[in-house]
């Protein structure tokens, strides 16, 4: 982690990483109406990325053998996107099993409850020094999303605290 992004998560709220150093913690919006199945994130993703939906295949294929900035974790890794979709992937099984893309953060249900999506979070975060609900009128989240990025903030401040390097 590079200085600056330390420098700014010793001095962020749990509050302020849910909306952003600037944002205002009362514009807050936890509705479960903004859920995403994997599926419709992927199809979002293949589309912002080359234009057309039929190329599935192919931007799965290229984040599952040919990562960028892997970081591998107990059962998956997690990678780049390529842009401009601009996230994070987890990857296990040979198959993208989950997505931080645009504001959209997303796991598999055959994939959830084992930490990967707060993983993609604090991935997200070390890899940029910024989450992209930060940038919305107004930072919203399911109620899971929301659990996900605070469980999210409480490991990146505990590895703060115990050590000098942090990693997910």
């Amino acid at each position: 982690m590079d200085d600056e992004i330390r420098k700014a998560l010793e001095n962020m709220s749990e509050e302020e990483f849910l909306v952003g150093p600037n944002g205002n913690e009362d514009d807050l919006d936890i509705d479960d109406i903004f859920a995403k199945t994997l599926t419709s994130v992927m199809a979002d993703w293949v589309y912002d990325t080359y234009g057309e939906p039929h190329s599935r295949i192919l931007l799965c294929r290229q984040v599952v053998e040919f990562p960028i900035d892997r970081t591998d974790y107990d059962g998956f890794f997690i990678a780049t996107v390529p842009d401009p979709a601009s996230g994070v992937a987890a990857v296990a099984d040979g198959r993208v099993v989950g997505l931080y893309v645009g504001a959209d953060l997303v796991v598999s249900d055959d994939h959830q409850g084992k930490g990967i999506g707060k993983t993609l979070v604090m991935e997200r975060f070390l890899r940029s020094g910024w989450l992209p609900t930060w940038d919305l009128d107004t930072p919203a989240y399911t109620s899971a999303g929301e659990a996900t990025h605070r469980a999210a903030y409480q490991s990146l401040r505990a590895q703060l605290r115990s050590s000098p390097v942090i990693s997910p």
